[in-house]
């Protein structure tokens, strides 16, 4: 798999979301995005990490794009990665950024510290 331009896929991330409520700030290697303080996404090489209702894994990792996330020591339960295959399109990466925004979004926002 070919390393992304970390940098214009977050550009193309920051097309997608709202502007309200998110936040951007390096993380994890990525460019990760906050929704009302909630992780929900980050860009980074190796395509867009996802946060998601971890009930939905089984049936998202369906798509032969999505692969878990796995940190050096252990996987990330609702945290999954889409290769650049599933991000060719604005499409495909609004698609993806939804399903992030439809569980990150029904999370109470953090307060700030």
């Amino acid at each position: 798999m070919a390393d992304m331009d970390k940098q214009l896929l977050a550009e193309r991330v920051r097309s997608v979301l709202p502007e309200k409520n998110v936040t951007n700030r390096p993380m994890f290697g990525s460019i990760c995005f906050m929704m009302n303080g909630n992780l929900l996404c980050g860009a980074g090489k190796n395509g867009l990490m996802i946060r998601v209702d971890p009930a939905r894994e089984a049936e998202i990792l369906q798509s032969p794009d999505v692969t878990p996330v796995r940190m050096p020591e252990r996987r990330m339960p609702g945290f999954l990665r889409v290769g650049p295959d599933g991000l060719a399109s604005d499409e495909q990466l609004a698609h993806w950024i939804g399903l992030a925004m439809d569980y990150v979004g029904q999370m109470p926002a953090k307060e700030k510290k």
